[in-house]
């Protein structure tokens, strides 16, 4: 990354731990969360599967679903976060995602790819990893409307209203 961008992505990943610090709640999958277990019904876990934006936290709820148990989890995500996980862990960026073509059976990008600088690369690299008979889980999820406001929008963008919106699940063939 280079000047603006490396400033932006820094000011991102800050207001990411922000929230995660201060609304745990409703910006990580911890503890019981219906909607994450929805999640983890809906997209069936099996094989090998992927986790892009995985957050800090030390094991999502939605992990803690698989009903198959020889699903095989990778979780990747800038922030180094909780150490060691529940499942295997890779830092880096959605965008570079470093794995050979065609390894995961399932990708999810679970309330992640707002967070993404370029989320048209971030789901080009997910079908690039993603088996050709595989799927990959988008959710976007519901901001809660009385969460903390970051403390700054990076620069070179300005702040935006969130509408409020509904959680929904979709999937693509890879």
């Amino acid at each position: 990354m280079h000047g603006d961008t490396y400033a932006m992505w820094e000011q991102l990943q800050e207001n990411g731990e922000v929230s995660y610090r201060e609304d745990p709640e409703h910006n990580l999958g911890v503890g019981a969360r219906a909607d994450h277990l929805a999640f983890a019904d809906f997209c069936g876990f099996h094989g090998n599967v992927l986790d892009v934006g995985v957050g800090p936290q030390k094991e999502p709820t939605h992990l803690q679903r698989a009903r198959d148990k020889s699903a095989f989890f990778v979780g990747i995500d800038p922030l180094a976060g909780e150490q060691p996980r529940n499942f295997a862990f890779v830092r880096g960026l959605a965008e570079h995602l470093p794995f050979r073509d065609g390894v995961f059976d399932q990708v999810l990008f679970v309330t992640s790819l707002d967070h993404m600088l370029d989320p048209v690369g971030a789901l080009r690299e997910a079908r690039r990893v993603t088996k050709p008979e595989g799927r990959v889980f988008l959710w976007m999820g519901e901001k809660n409307p009385a969460r903390p406001s970051p403390p700054a929008a990076p620069p070179g963008t300005r702040r935006s209203k969130r509408r409020r919106g509904r959680t929904t699940f979709s999937t693509t063939s890879g």
